[in-house]
């Protein structure tokens, strides 16, 4: 319950405040828009800041308000592909200190969606069951649900 509490303390300081860019304290890449000036640029919570730079850094993603993939983002914040989602999940865990499990829990509490290709669903009624989409069909992506940190 006590990280809970230390969460909620912290939500100001969060991802995707849209009156202004803030940052994760003790950060400069864990926000709505990076504060460092450089890659090697990190602040005083040097792991946390690793996780999300390289989360940041991530190719696959929609930035609000845009389209790719063959999918609009309508959310207030970019949506990052799923693999990118787990990466910065995992790292976040792996850090495992009462600031980072903040972080985590308040990111995948309000980030609630990733983009992945579409997962191929096929009836093989005791066939061989197709493993690639059609060469003529190009690869759609979809959104899925992100867990819960």
């Amino acid at each position: 319950m006590r990280i809970l509490q230390c969460a909620a303390a912290l939500a100001a300081l969060i991802i995707c405040v849209h009156a202004r860019a803030t940052t994760f304290a003790g950060t400069k890449w864990c926000g709505n828009e990076k504060i460092a000036r450089s890659f090697n640029d990190l602040g005083p919570r040097v792991e946390i800041d690793k996780c999300c730079r390289t989360h940041h850094n991530c190719e696959q993603k929609i930035l609000t308000k845009e389209q790719g993939y063959g999918l609009s983002n309508n959310e207030p914040c970019t949506i990052f592909s799923c693999s990118c989602e787990a990466a910065f999940f995992k790292c976040l865990h792996e850090v495992n200190n009462p600031q980072s499990s903040a972080l985590g829990f308040l990111y995948f509490r309000f980030t609630n969606i990733c983009i992945g290709p579409e997962k191929p669903t096929a009836s093989c009624d005791g066939q061989q069951c197709p493993t690639q989409l059609e060469n003529s069909q190009s690869e759609r992506w979809q959104f899925y649900d992100l867990p819960d940190y």
